[in-house]
């Protein structure tokens, strides 16, 4: 297969969705791609190839501006595109994240093809040429910077199976063995695909199982295509399952300082990256109840791994200093029923637990966005046993780069609604998998 056709090939193929899908609407998506078509004219190749390079760019969150026309700055404000704000910037400044050497392997990597195509080394050499040749100024950084903006640290990498083509086919469908975690994995899935990564964690006195089959995320572990791991929690002395969260939810004293649950979870998508095709940049976690509250503890001391959280009926620490280190953003959304007898909509002083408000308040101001005007989109059907659209979305914006913080409040709902409306449920979801490290 020739360079051309190879292109052409990548063209085609979802590489190019793979590092949009960061876009939430179909018209950011479109201007995406209309933007990509028109190509850099100042780099010395093929405009398809320049396309490859700016998408590199995009993935690797590599600015590149160095006065060489406006068509440069059209090319790296493509980076911001998804972030309303930042659409349209022109003067940014410079800099690069990655090691000239990481980059390469990950090019490699991304956009790898079936077996029987596959690229030219002098083609991938090119790649990597044009990104150091454009971009590097002879420092690397862990940082990047838009002129006008606060620097945003970025998270480091977590490499697994399918960075080496070294995933099986047909994988275990079980983590850990002194804990282990089921797995589920589209019936279709193939080591070809970079599938998003979702962690349940399970409310109090249950387990994963019967905690996937309440949110119905076996099923749509095909239907919105993911790998769905369902571990367990800790059994307690009375035999019910528990998260160490918080000291609210729901570890009794003695055990608080016994169980590290942060260090099990991690290494759940640390080994969940090593052994299934997994893109580590889409990691969700998804709890409920005690569930909840690990999900966003996680979102404090696991933000390196960690992408995106929901929570439904959970909360978090009293003390948000607490919430540490917290290092990089971590998209959060808070569902919580206003009729929650169990984990209060108000929270709870007595319990030490702050509102549902109070704690998406918080992880929005973690993420960068401005705490002090959310917006009040159309409500939405979840809690299908409620008539009508009961739910009611408060949304921040400002954000770090593809980093969204929200509270679905679910008007009427208890701490456990039942059923769920069925595209409720999938926006729910599909919230969870499409937000990116790489945005």
């Amino acid at each position: 297969m020739s360079d051309a056709e190879f292109l052409r090939y990548l063209k085609h193929s979802n590489a190019i969705e793979k590092l949009v899908f960061s876009a939430t609407a179909l018209d950011q998506r479109q201007a995406i791609f209309n933007r990509v078509s028109i190509g850099c004219p100042w780099l010395t190749t093929s405009k398809f190839a320049a396309n490859m390079m700016l998408l590199t760019v995009l993935k690797y969150r590599i600015i590149c501006h160095k006065n060489r026309s406006d068509a440069a700055s059209d090319c790296a404000s493509v980076a911001y595109f998804v972030n309303e704000k930042k659409a349209l910037m022109t003067d940014l400044t410079l800099t690069i994240i990655e090691p000239v050497a990481t980059i390469r392997n990950d090019v490699i990597n991304l956009y790898r093809a079936p077996a029987r195509i596959k690229p030219s080394l002098a083609l991938l050499s090119l790649l990597v040429v044009l990104i150091a040749s454009a971009c590097s100024d002879g420092s690397n950084t862990d940082t990047f910077a838009v002129s006008g903006t606060d620097t945003t640290t970025v998270a480091p990498y977590l490499s697994g199976c399918a960075d080496t083509q070294s995933c099986a086919s047909n994988p275990r469908l079980a983590i850990d063995d002194a804990r282990p975690a089921e797995v589920s994995i589209p019936s279709d899935y193939n080591t070809e695909t970079l599938y998003p990564l979702v962690i349940l964690l399970h409310g109090f006195g249950i387990n994963g199982v019967v905690q996937s089959l309440y949110f119905g995320l076996n099923t749509r572990v095909d239907t919105q295509q993911f790998v769905l791991v369902t571990p367990d929690g800790t059994m307690n002395e009375s035999g019910r399952r528990y998260w160490n969260a918080t000291p609210s939810c729901c570890a009794g004293p003695d055990e608080e300082d016994q169980i590290n649950d942060v260090a099990y979870i991690r290494g759940l998508i640390e080994k969940a990256a090593a052994n299934y095709s997994i893109d580590t940049s889409r990691v969700g976690l998804i709890g409920h109840s005690n569930g909840g509250f690990m999900s966003l503890r996680m979102a404090c001391e696991a933000s390196d791994l960690v992408t995106s959280v929901v929570s439904l009926a959970g909360s978090t620490w009293e003390d948000a200093a607490s919430c540490m280190p917290a290092e990089y953003p971590v998209s959060v959304l808070a569902m919580h029923g206003d009729e929650d007898s169990v984990i209060p909509y108000a929270g709870s002083v007595m319990r030490g637990f702050p509102s549902a408000t109070e704690t998406i308040a918080r992880f929005a101001g973690l993420a960068g966005c401005d705490i002090s005007n959310p917006s009040k989109p159309e409500n939405i059907n979840v809690d299908a046993s409620i008539d009508g659209a009961e739910t009611e979305i408060l949304r921040y914006s400002g954000c770090a780069p593809g980093v969204d913080a929200e509270l679905w409040t679910m008007v009427g709902s208890p701490h456990i609604p039942i059923p769920y409306d069925v595209e409720g449920m999938n926006s729910v979801v599909d919230w969870m998998i499409r937000h990116s490290r790489t945005n």
